[in-house]
């Protein structure tokens, strides 16, 4: 199989194009500044709601946390918007990852038709175009690393660097796909283990890649797996990963960044 590096940068744009913040975000539920505090409590309550919008004329203009409200009436809770907690809803998706870990709620607000008025909390990073985007992201990651390979290792080369098991295992996924009519190298059948193992032999590659050292370049490959592996089995991504998932796409982004540099 041919890896071409436009294709698959084409790829990336497509994917970066095509799932945008508006896709997940939720309606921002708001109330006059001058609304009880009491009623908004209870609504916040009704509704499992963390932040409510607070309205000036008629527009969101800043937001109170449920955590924090006091006194008798909504706008003396009244929290600014800081310009790092908005995103225009035509933003690509990977740009709440960036916001939303530096958010000291969670939670990043979006801009529609030029106003306030919708929501991001992490609860919503577990629906599903936010898991098509990072699992093309590890997707292209996996298309890289086999483009390289190919480039800087031939395949006897290569295949001695893995252990009998593991190229039995790409075989019989060779086999099996071959079965289905499915023409392809041995190469395309490797898992990200294997692919990890292949590149950190390489002290050139490891160079190029800001990989310091075998042990950081393993677990950097173990986080991008241990991700994809939940994704594919429908699993929870944020319970118990939070914040660090947001640094583990973080670096699969600069990682897949260096390797289309190669």
């Amino acid at each position: 199989m041919k890896y071409l590096k436009s294709t698959i940068s084409d790829l990336k744009k497509l994917l970066e194009s095509s799932i945008l913040v508006k896709d997940i975000a939720e309606p921002f539920a708001s109330f006059d500044f001058g609304t009880p505090v009491t009623y908004v409590i209870e609504f916040m309550n009704s509704k499992d709601y963390d932040i409510i919008g607070i309205r000036k004329e008629g527009l969101i203009a800043g937001y109170a946390t449920k955590q924090k409200i006091t006194g008798n009436m909504l706008g003396d809770n009244f929290h600014e918007f800081n310009t790092d907690e908005l995103l225009s809803e035509n933003e690509s998706i990977k740009e709440i990852f960036h916001r939303i870990v530096n958010s000291p709620y969670d939670t990043v607000f979006i801009i529609i038709l030029g106003e306030i008025g919708g929501i991001i909390t992490k609860g919503d990073l577990q629906k599903i175009p936010v898991r098509m985007w990072i699992f093309g992201l590890i997707s292209m990651i996996e298309m890289q690393c086999k483009r390289v390979i190919n480039n800087y290792f031939s395949d006897d080369y290569w295949m001695n660097l893995l252990k009998e098991n593991r190229l039995d295992e790409a075989r019989k996924i060779q086999r099996d796909r071959k079965e289905k009519k499915l023409d392809i190298g041995l190469l395309e059948c490797l898992q990200i283990c294997d692919l990890r193992e292949i590149l950190l032999t390489n002290n050139i590659l490891k160079e190029k890649l800001e990989i310091k050292s075998k042990c950081s370049g393993k677990k950097l490959f173990m986080d991008i797996e241990n991700i994809r592996n939940k994704l594919a089995h429908a699993q929870d991504i944020i319970s118990g990963n939070w914040p660090k998932i947001i640094y583990i796409i973080k670096d699969a982004e600069d990682f897949l960044d260096l390797l289309e540099n190669i």
